[in-house]
């Protein structure tokens, strides 16, 4: 590509006969250039794998940064033609070398703030696509444009340098040594550099070549007594600040390198815990990450955290979160589903690790010999993390690990498989839309035995209807039979080809081994796998009518996902738009998949799971599904269900709130959210209570007392006992201290041992004129509590 931009700028072969340099010293001025060609590459690779992390691994961002990167060469190149009779010279090299040096070393110093600048600027954007684009390509030009520019007047000064009388047999010996140069530093940075150095490193690697490469040139100039002051001078100053530079620069914090702000989601979530700071806010949202493992692989940078409480564990490849502790509704059915549908001791092949949760799902429910085609090897040692000691399902004997592309793994395969499972990651990757082609497809069909089963993960989230249908219609056209499955806020789409007569085997998922997985996905059960069916594929059709295929020559989702990813961010239910778009399967079209389950038990299993996730729509879909076929009995009890649960989660959402608007004094927010929350909950007694005290903090004394009435008619003992205490509280705050004493009463008989009740009796008692009563029953708390400071407190009052 360098010497393709330095040809296309034009630069202007040496007149012939004129050769500024003796033999000698052209050889050396072919090695700068062998070497310069090297570093050039070195600094590509080390540039698409830091604007990777930073811009997204899509097609996009690589062609941006290879844009900004081939345009800065041809600009340089063509300049240094303008001028080439004042730059060709070794000393004129090696200035431009020292030059290269010491911008990079500068970029170098940039590096760490790039996380928080590009989530300024692309807010500015929004999600106008090519708003984004352009400031991406202003990101990347203001890191590396005069690095690139300057390399880019290398060639066509070296070019005039080694002519000899014949301009063109100068040129091609240029462009030989720069081919060369290029093929090692691709080659070396790719395969060694990156790996072992990591992308910093092989920058500073690379720059710090540049350096050796000026100093070369400068020690060949004054060797050929041509070595002008200024050169001399600028080479000198440049040669020293570049290391200088280099080596006081800051290390870039992998986790904020690695915060995917390049999504909209992930900077929603960054927006959302900081809201109010000014700057720094990458840092707040990730600082309270544990770093756990990253490496700069082969293919992708590996990243894995643990949030401060241990409870969440996040794997990101390449910036884009792949595996968390929080997402394993999803890793866990990829593996369970398609392995109870596919025979018992089935060979397998699971393409993609990730937190290696579907490998551990698929192995629990019976697969048999099994081979995990896992590109990145860095993937392999972060799933480690996921996964409890002496459990990992890399350690069982059946998996076979290959570190390959599964698509590779497929066409080399030997035999055939009876199940193979393909959870890569988003098809907007550049090089994923392989595994969500026709094409693969067709691949994966003719190395599955007869009757064999194939699952499909596809993402319903940051993703247009036409990029869906593509991708969906490619898989029907390939497997025109199997079932659909939903899962995790039913954004992620689980196609599960199969034979029609397959059934999904209950004793399979309910066996021991599976009781893991089952608990890791929170289900309520395993028969709860129900509540994500969709429908079988014959329901799909009509939604892929029509829609243009995505396949290997037209890629379709390579090139449209990255900009669904932005502009589908202005709409909230991004998701629910591509679920509205599914159907809502019915016990007459699940009857054969599920056969071992039953009907009233599957509608049952599928209710509740589906209103404990907050599915309520569906849920109520499956009870009127119940009474439709006759079971009216079921639906009403399962509607009582869901009702239930509904009431309950809208309790969960309100009371934190609640409480927090209370905590602030924001008193009458505190009473219209626990209002909200009574209403929908009628029968939460606690509601009840903490809504009184609010009624009581804004004047209304008659309405906390009903609301305690009702607490106390719908409470357990001890909610009754804290609304009697309040009651009495509230009494005694209008004045009247003997209907105070009756509540105090009526909760000292639901907790005889409590002190707070015979305190608070006894001093209404005593204020209500009755000392004697007092007396007795401060005496009797005392028996049994002599210490508490509430009796101890209203026995001084008293005496008073």
């Amino acid at each position: 590509p360098a010497a393709a931009a330095h040809a296309l700028a034009g630069a202007p072969p040496a007149a012939p006969g004129d050769s500024p340099l003796a033999p000698g010293s052209r050889r050396t001025v072919g090695l700068i250039l062998a070497l310069s060609g090297f570093a050039a590459l070195a600094f590509q690779i080390a540039w698409v794998r830091l604007f990777g992390l930073l811009l997204g691994s899509s097609v996009y961002s690589f062609s941006g940064v290879l844009g900004v990167y081939l345009t800065g060469l041809a600009l340089g190149s063509a300049l240094a033609g303008r001028f080439l009779s004042r730059l060709a010279s070794l000393a004129g090299l090696a200035a431009l070398q020292a030059g290269i040096a010491l911008s990079a070393a500068v970029s170098v110093w940039l590096f760490p703030s790039l996380p928080e600048r590009f989530l300024a600027i692309v807010q500015l954007a929004g999600t106008n696509w090519w708003s984004l684009f352009g400031t991406e390509l202003v990101l990347v030009a203001a890191v590396i444009f005069v690095p690139c520019t300057l390399l880019g007047a290398v060639f066509p000064i070296a070019a005039r340098l080694l002519s000899s009388g014949d301009g063109g047999r100068a040129v091609g010996r240029a462009y030989a040594a720069n081919t060369l140069g290029t093929i090692a530093g691709s080659l070396a940075a790719g395969f060694v550099m990156v790996p072992a150095l990591g992308v910093q490193g092989t920058h500073i690697a690379a720059l710090a070549l540049s350096a050796a490469v000026a100093a070369l040139a400068l020690f060949g100039a004054a060797r050929s007594g041509r070595l002008p002051l200024g050169a001399a001078t600028f080479t000198a100053l440049a040669l020293v600040a570049a290391p200088l530079l280099a080596q006081r620069a800051p290390a870039w914090n992998a986790i904020e390198m690695s915060a995917g702000v390049f999504r909209p989601a992930a900077r929603e979530w960054i927006e959302g815990v900081t809201q109010g700071q000014g700057s720094g806010r990458v840092h707040a949202a990730l600082g309270r990450e544990k770093l756990l493992l990253y490496r700069e692989g082969l293919n992708g940078s590996v990243l894995v955290t643990r949030d401060t409480l241990g409870s969440n564990t996040i794997m990101r490849i390449n910036g884009k979160v792949d595996a968390s502790d929080s997402d394993m509704l999803t890793q866990v059915l990829s593996g369970l589903i398609p392995g109870a549908l596919a025979d018992s001791g089935a060979r397998t092949l699971v393409i993609g690790q990730g937190s290696g949760v579907t490998l551990g799902s698929v192995l629990a429910v019976g697969a048999g010999p099994t081979d995990l085609a896992e590109l990145e090897p860095a993937v392999i040692d972060g799933s480690r993390f996921f996964q409890a000691a002496g459990r990992d399902p890399l350690d069982d004997p059946r998996v076979h690990v290959i570190l390959e592309d599964g698509r590779t793994v497929l066409a080399q395969a030997r035999g055939r498989y009876g199940l193979v499972i393909s959870e890569p990651s988003n098809p907007w990757m550049a090089g994923v839309n392989n595994l969500f082609t026709v094409d693969f497809y067709r691949l994966v069909r003719s190395r599955l035995e007869p009757g064999g089963v194939f699952a499909q993960w596809l993402q319903l989230y940051e993703i247009s209807p036409e990029t869906f249908r593509s991708i969906l219609g490619g898989f029907l056209k390939v497997f025109p039979h199997g079932q659909a499955y939903i899962a995790s806020a039913h954004s992620d789409l689980i196609l599960v080809a199969c034979d029609s007569l397959r059934t999904l085997s209950l004793p399979r998922l309910g066996a021991a081994q599976v009781a893991g997985p089952v608990r890791r996905a929170k289900l309520l059960g395993p028969d709860a796998v129900a509540a994500f069916w969709v429908g079988p594929f014959d329901s799909l059709q009509a939604l892929v009518a029509g829609a243009p295929l995505n396949t290997d020559d037209h890629r379709i989702a390579e090139y449209r996902a990255p900009r669904d990813m932005i502009e589908r961010a202005r709409l909230r239910n991004g998701p629910a738009v591509l679920t509205g778009m599914l159907p809502h399967g019915t016990w007459r079209d699940a009857a054969v998949t599920f056969a071992d389950w039953g009907a009233d038990a599957w509608s049952m299993a599928r209710g509740r799971q589906l209103a404990r996730l907050g599915y309520f729509d569906a849920a109520y879909f499956a009870a009127r599904d119940a009474r439709n076929r006759g079971a009216n009995g079921l639906a009403s009890e399962l509607t009582r269900t869901i009702d239930a649960e509904r009431a309950g989660q809208a309790i969960s959402r309100l009371m934190p709130r609640a409480r927090d608007a209370a905590a602030a004094g924001r008193v009458a927010e505190a009473r219209d959210l626990l209002a909200q929350a009574v209403a929908a909950a009628p029968g939460n007694a606690r509601a009840w209570i903490l809504f009184a005290d609010q009624q009581r903090r804004l004047g209304d004394a008659a309405g906390a007392l009903a609301s305690l009435d009702r607490a106390y008619a719908v409470g357990t003992p001890e909610e009754r006992f804290d609304a009697n205490i309040s009651g009495g509280l509230v009494l005694i705050s209008l004045g009247r201290p003997d209907d105070a004493a009756e509540r105090f009463a009526r909760a000292r008989e639901l907790s005889p041992r409590n002190p707070v009740a015979y305190a608070f009796e006894a001093k209404a008692r005593f204020d209500a004129g009755d000392r004697r009563r007092a007396a007795d029953l401060l005496r009797a708390g005392l028996a049994f509590a002599p210490d508490d400071p509430g009796l101890r407190q209203a026995a001084a009052a008293i005496q008073r």
